[in-house]
């Protein structure tokens, strides 16, 4: 005996018969109502919302032009470069102010050198950047030639040059054992940042670049074993240490950036630009003096074998530890890259370029 249905229908196909089943209230067509507002204060005040974010958004903008103008026009002096990539993107005005009217000493620590986080819109060509970063170098140099001609009073000597450094340095030792180097050596030699050999000339003039923050054990290690490797291999040397000062994230290759301009700056070996720049981590000390720091014809990698990599690179675009380039091929390939902070990018930017 089937039971009545009054909400299911397979009541009747259980019974098999059919079944007239009426069912109220189950389902239900909702049909929008459509209600014809007529235009009101609401509708005006809705219409005006778009107009007034536009407004807005338009008054902000040129309160940031009017901020960014007034900043450009208290800074008077024209930096050395003037933008244009990596290289030439690295100090604002008022660093440019101290590079301009100081010639950095030998008594001179350092230099600071404000971060600047923003590219300018402005950049200048690559090629117009590296060709007046050179220009201003030559400009010192004859500014310094002539006013060491001016000042100078006596009988004037035709001095011969000595004669050029060998090919082959003939005082390397070979390999080195660097763990026997760090337990025997307790206390810190004299430290040589800049060196020139006295008994020849040298061929190649070398500017050591440190990126530096926070690791002083490192850095001291560093600078007291490189320097008598540096001069076994009849290099003229000079050894720049650039450090990151503050809370902000290590950047990297800004530092680098920062120490290839100051080395530009710089006239250790008078008349004669850096063939070269290395770029040197701070925990890195090279376990041959036959690893020579000279300036090849092409950039050159010389940490391929690091020994907590087991000796071995992990892929070819690797330059990062020792970096060695020449300096015009530095200014043309634009310098490393401003925009990688914190840890790696930079080295692997750079090998692409």
């Amino acid at each position: 005996m089937c039971e009545s249905a009054t909400g299911h229908i397979l009541a009747g196909l259980q019974c098999g018969r059919t079944m007239r089943i009426r069912v109220r209230g189950t389902l239900t067509r909702v049909r929008p109502k459509i209600r014809v507002s007529t235009p009101g204060r609401g509708y005006k005040c809705i219409r005006i919302l778009p107009l007034l974010s536009v407004f807005i958004i338009v008054t902000a903008l040129s309160i940031l032009a009017l901020s960014e103008m007034s900043v450009v026009a208290k800074d008077t002096v024209t930096g050395v470069i003037g933008g244009g990539g990596a290289a030439s993107r690295i100090m604002p005005g008022r660093a440019h102010t101290r590079l301009q009217h100081h010639k950095p000493s030998h008594q001179e620590k350092g230099m600071s050198f404000k971060m600047e986080p923003l590219l300018r819109r402005d950049a200048l060509s690559v090629e117009l950047t590296a060709q007046m970063v050179v220009n201003r170098y030559r400009g010192g140099v004859i500014a310094n030639t002539i006013e060491k001609e001016s000042i100078y009073r006596g009988p004037l000597h035709c001095n011969h040059p000595p004669r050029d450094c060998p090919l082959v340095p003939p005082n390397l030792c070979g390999r080195i054992d660097v763990e026997t180097w760090l337990k025997e050596t307790k206390t810190m030699p004299n430290i040589n940042l800049t060196y020139v050999p006295k008994d020849c000339s040298p061929r190649h003039a070398v500017a050591i670049i440190i990126p530096y923050r926070d690791r002083e054990k490192q850095l001291s290690m560093l600078l007291s074993y490189l320097p008598p490797i540096l001069e076994r291999q009849q290099l003229a040397y000079h050894i720049f240490i650039i450090e990151q000062i503050g809370n902000d994230t290590f950047n990297k290759g800004l530092l680098m950036n920062a120490g290839a301009l100051t080395a530009l700056e710089y006239h250790s070996y008078p008349g004669v630009m850096f063939h070269c720049l290395v770029f040197h981590d701070v925990d890195m000390l090279p376990e041959d003096d036959r690893i020579l720091y000279s300036c090849p014809q092409q950039p050159r990698h010389l940490s391929v074998a690091v020994n907590e990599l087991n000796y071995r690179l992990p892929y070819r675009q690797l330059v990062g530890g020792v970096f060695s380039i020449r300096t015009d091929h530095f200014l043309r390939v634009n310098g490393y890259s401003n925009l990688f902070w914190g840890w790696g990018g930079e080295d692997d930017d750079m090998g692409y370029r």
